[in-house]
């Protein structure tokens, strides 16, 4: 009985001077997100693990903006090796709302020099949606989306190609590189990523770019009118006879037009009105 006695009280002051002087070991930290497609249920966001520590590490998370949004929960597991486990995962609706904002996992133990964080952005991927085209232009369509990633465009006509002679395509924009009534009709532009797609229509008419020639035409013509106008008033005498002009005599006893004044001079000097 007494041997018995002996033996446990060894058994446990060896257990106590081992626990006692175990060293400490640093926690292994890891950050495990999760693919988040919009939705309206709670999902899991992501998961903070510090594995195998000594002593136990304490997790918790930054959230910023979202801790209205998002819960944790936190689950801890010895090890039979003496160290121990922690486990914290983060929940949250994927909503649009909470795409782009960092969260970040901050791990601490008195086996770390210094707290540990583990950080990384919400991205929440849905497919594109609000989908249509703007008129930016007389020759000009833009496709404008919404989606994660960032949908790619296509444009087509009656489901074929458009040909480059006639277009231009930059992105989301379709440009019209003429200005014909065979252009005239419906045109699609197609969204999609990897997540779905979206289509719409729009029906384009002749583009109104005014052409430049008959303008030019226009102004020629203009400009011929009024040269051939005044070449007339001219000749005809009417530009001399009102401007007031020096008009040379026909004769040496005929009277010099004064300028200016609409009288004549005779050969003494004296002024007279010109007869009209």
């Amino acid at each position: 009985m007494r041997e018995n006695c002996w033996s446990c009280l060894l058994a446990c002051i060896f257990t106590f001077l081992s626990t006692f002087h175990s060293p400490p070991v640093p926690p292994s930290t890891s950050l495990n997100s999760t693919l988040l497609i919009l939705g309206n249920e709670e999902v899991l966001l992501a998961t903070c693990t510090a594995a195998a520590s000594r002593p136990a590490a304490q997790l918790r998370w930054i959230t910023g903006a979202l801790e209205k949004n998002l819960r944790e929960t936190t689950s801890v597991t010895e090890l039979d090796n003496g160290t121990t486990t922690t486990v914290s995962s983060l929940f949250g609706v994927p909503r649009r709302e909470i795409s782009g904002h960092e969260v970040q996992c901050v791990v601490n133990s008195s086996a770390l020099a210094e707290e540990h964080r583990e950080a990384f952005t919400l991205q929440v991927f849905f497919p594109p949606m609000n989908v249509t085209i703007v008129e930016t232009s007389d020759d000009t369509l833009e496709c404008v989306s919404e989606g994660n990633p960032e949908p790619s465009v296509r444009w087509t006509r009656s489901n074929k190609t458009l040909p480059e002679s006639d277009f231009r395509v930059d992105g989301g924009k379709l440009t019209f590189l003429r200005c014909a009534s065979d252009l005239k009709g419906f045109y699609q532009c197609e969204v999609s990523n990897p997540y779905g797609q979206q289509s719409q229509q729009f029906y384009w008419t002749v583009c109104s770019r005014s052409n430049p020639a008959p303008w030019i035409l226009f102004g020629l013509s203009f400009f011929l009118n009024v040269i051939g106008a005044v070449w007339y008033l001219y000749k005809s005498g009417y530009i001399t006879r009102y401007s007031g002009v020096l008009r040379v005599p026909a004769d040496s006893n005929s009277p010099e037009m004064v300028p200016g004044t609409g009288r004549g001079r005779d050969s003494s000097g004296s002024h007279e009105m010109v007869p009209q």
